[in-house]
């Protein structure tokens, strides 16, 4: 067993006794450096196109229309009628139900 620990601990040990420096190929700085000057000197487009800007319409008038269904049906539910019938605020807790003992 401890034999196995000692041969392990030697094998992780001199894992990198291979390992190399990396290199990167002739003139590649160079032509990073190439490609980014290139495309800084490119017009920027800032336009956004026009069946992404009627895809983000739709979608704000989808939500806008969500949103007004959903605030009809709670008016229209009666959920603010029975708070204001029993006087209390729809976020008061009733304490009738807590017997802790």
């Amino acid at each position: 067993m401890n034999n196995d620990k000692e041969q392990w601990k030697d094998e992780v040990m001199n894992s990198l006794d291979g390992i190399h420096r990396a290199e990167a190929p002739d003139f590649m700085f160079t032509r990073i450096v190439g490609r980014l000057e290139s495309a800084m000197n490119e017009p920027v487009s800032s336009y956004i196109p026009v069946k992404r800007a009627w895809v983000a319409i739709a979608c704000f008038i989808l939500l806008c229309v969500c949103d007004i269904g959903f605030l009809k049906a709670i008016n229209h539910s009666g959920l603010n009628n029975t708070h204001e019938a029993r006087g209390s605020s729809p976020y008061a807790i009733e304490n009738t139900n807590f017997n802790l003992y």
